[in-house]
């Protein structure tokens, strides 16, 4: 199961989540929210695939900031049509020559965030692990100027865009609506229906899923929290094709900005 977390908006926030690593990092390019991305987004390691949201936007709105941004997937998040969603099926991103890899990060400043998630000893803050791993960072860099950056192979994505299809959930839905979409997007996502196209900040009834007929696999989203641990346990025994979790403003100390001690408690708590 992976995770994917959503909303974000301020750089040095946006850095401080990467070192995390999560499999999914969401930007919302929808004027009418408060996490509307307006400025540039920082560079990521290649395992973080940033996300683009959009509501019902304009086809070449999309393609700008997939292009500008280097999305590896975008979220269509509005009422947007089958035709709509085939029409992005065999788009391509340019090629981004020269992405960076950071091999150092993942060897050294990954560890250091693991280690921190797995030790029960909390006296370590978050802080103090980044900043030691830092130290063995640069250190690593002065010594090893060959591993700075990844090898060719390494230095292109690959260019097919991930099409993430949501759709708004309350007490009830007709899943054979969804069938019609399967052949023209990669995965679902099930959210909470509520007054925003998003980020309501509560969920909806998972056991509604239960009725869930495809094995085209789904992002769970909608409120979920660290209240939800055990709730997403439980959910995971049902054998449904659950492909990630979703988070978003469960997290936030205010829109757009996450709280990253409860995302590393959130993180350990999922997989252990």
């Amino acid at each position: 199961m992976k995770l994917k977390v959503c909303g974000m908006k301020y750089e040095e926030n946006i850095l401080e989540l990467a070192q995390l690593q999560p499999d999914y990092m969401g930007f919302i390019f929808y004027e009418k929210s408060p996490r509307f991305v307006e400025e540039q987004i920082p560079q990521l390691n290649s395992v973080i695939k940033k996300t683009g949201v959009f509501v019902n936007a304009e086809p070449s709105f999309i393609q700008q900031k997939v292009e500008a941004y280097n999305l590896q997937a975008i979220q269509l998040h509005g009422t947007e049509s089958v035709e709509y969603c085939q029409g992005f099926r065999n788009k391509k991103r340019n090629e981004i020559p020269n992405q960076v890899r950071d091999d150092i990060f993942s060897d050294v400043m990954l560890n250091s965030i693991q280690h921190h998630i797995t030790n029960e000893n909390k006296d370590e803050t978050l802080k103090q692990v980044q900043g030691d791993a830092l130290k063995k960072q640069n250190h690593f860099a002065e010594n090893h100027p060959e591993r700075s950056r990844g090898t060719a192979s390494h230095q292109t994505k690959s260019n097919s865009i991930e099409i993430i299809k949501a759709f708004s959930i309350n007490d009830h839905f007709d899943f054979q609506e969804l069938e019609k979409y399967i052949p023209v997007v990669d995965y679902f996502l099930f959210d909470t229906k509520g007054k925003n196209p998003g980020g309501n900040g509560f969920t909806f009834d998972w056991r509604v899923l239960k009725e869930y007929p495809f094995q085209k696999p789904f992002f769970l989203s909608g409120g979920i929290g660290l209240n939800e641990v055990e709730k997403i346990k439980e959910f995971q025994q049902l054998n449904l094709p659950l492909h990630a979790i979703d988070v978003n403003s469960k997290f936030e100390t205010e829109p757009g900005r996450k709280n990253i001690e409860d995302l590393i408690f959130f993180t350990k708590k999922i997989k252990s």
